[in-house]
C-alpha cells in the first residue's frame, strides 16, 4: 500500500524519479486541472490558453480513464470536505519526511502539480520540506515569494508574452518556465541537455534534467518540451519554430 494518501510519488511519475539522483525524495499532488471537477483550479488557464494542452491529457492519464476520474473525486472533495483532505495532505507530508530520512534524502513537495492554487498555510507548516510549483496566478505573488521554503517559476505562454517580453518578464519573476515545440526544444537539447542556450537576450536551460526547478539559478528560463497534446504545432500556448523565428 502507498504510504500517501492522496499525493502522487516517484513510482507514478517518471520526472519526480529523477529526483534521486539530486538527493532529493519527492512527491506531489495532482488535482483536476481547470474545471475539470466543477471547481475551478487554475484561475488563469483560460487566458494562458493552457486548457487542451494540459499535462491532465498525458502520461498515465492518457491510457487509463481512472487516473483523471481519482483526480476529479480528489478536486471535488478538496472543495467539499477541506478540512478532512487538509488532514491526509498533512499526514502525506509527515509521511514524506519520515520516509527521506530514512533513505537519506532531502523532502520536496510540488503541490501544483496541475493546479494553481494557494498553499502557503500548509507550505509554512512544514519548513523541512522544500515546496516548489509552476504558476500563472498572480493574485498571491507577494504572499508566496517571501516563504524561504518555497520555491516558483511563472510559467510563460506564448498567447500572452512573445519572446521579444522575456527580458520584462525576468525582470518581473526570479525565474520563468515556458514550453517549446519538439523540433525546438530538440535543437536545442537532444544533444546535450545540459547546455545553456542564449536566445534573444536571455539565458534558457533544459527543465526536463529533473523536476527540481528550485535547484536552477534565477534569471533564467525553463524550456520545457512539449508532451503529447502540447506537441501540436498550433498550439497557442506552445512556442514553435514560428513563433520564436
Amino acid at each position: 500500500m502507498s504510504r500517501f494518501r492522496i499525493s502522487t510519488d516517484e513510482r507514478s511519475n517518471a520526472k519526480l524519479a529523477k529526483s534521486r539522483g539530486y538527493g532529493y525524495l519527492v512527491a506531489g499532488l495532482s488535482l483536476a486541472s481547470g474545471n475539470l471537477s466543477g471547481h475551478q483550479v487554475c484561475a488563469a488557464s483560460a487566458a494562458a490558453k493552457c486548457i487542451a494542452p494540459c499535462l491532465v491529457h498525458t502520461g498515465q492519464a492518457a491510457i487509463h480513464k481512472s487516473v483523471n476520474r481519482y483526480r476529479i473525486i480528489k478536486t471535488q472533495r478538496l472543495f467539499n470536505d477541506r478540512e478532512s483532505f487538509l488532514a491526509d495532505l498533512r499526514w502525506d507530508l509527515k509521511a514524506l519526511v519520515r520516509a527521506a530520512g530514512r533513505a537519506s534524502l532531502k523532502p520536496a513537495y510540488r503541490p501544483n502539480v496541475l493546479s494553481d492554487l494557494n498553499w502557503c498555510e500548509i507550505v509554512q507548516e512544514f519548513p523541512e520540506i522544500q515546496f516548489y510549483d509552476y504558476f500563472k496566478d498572480q493574485s498571491h505573488m507577494a504572499e508566496k515569494f517571501v516563504l524561504p521554503n518555497y520555491d516558483l517559476t511563472y510559467s510563460l505562454s506564448a498567447a500572452l508574452c512573445s519572446p521579444d517580453r522575456w527580458t520584462k518578464a525576468l525582470e518581473r519573476f526570479p525565474r520563468c518556465s515556458a514550453v517549446f515545440s519538439p523540433e525546438v526544444y530538440d535543437g536545442w537539447f537532444k544533444d546535450d541537455p545540459s547546455k545553456v542556450i542564449q536566445f534573444n537576450g536571455v539565458t534558457i536551460v533544459s527543465g526536463d534534467r529533473h523536476d527540481l526547478t528550485f535547484l536552477n539559478p534565477q534569471g533564467v528560463i525553463l524550456a520545457l518540451r512539449a508532451k503529447g497534446h502540447r506537441a501540436i504545432r498550433s498550439n497557442p500556448f506552445v512556442y514553435g519554430s514560428e513563433v520564436i523565428s
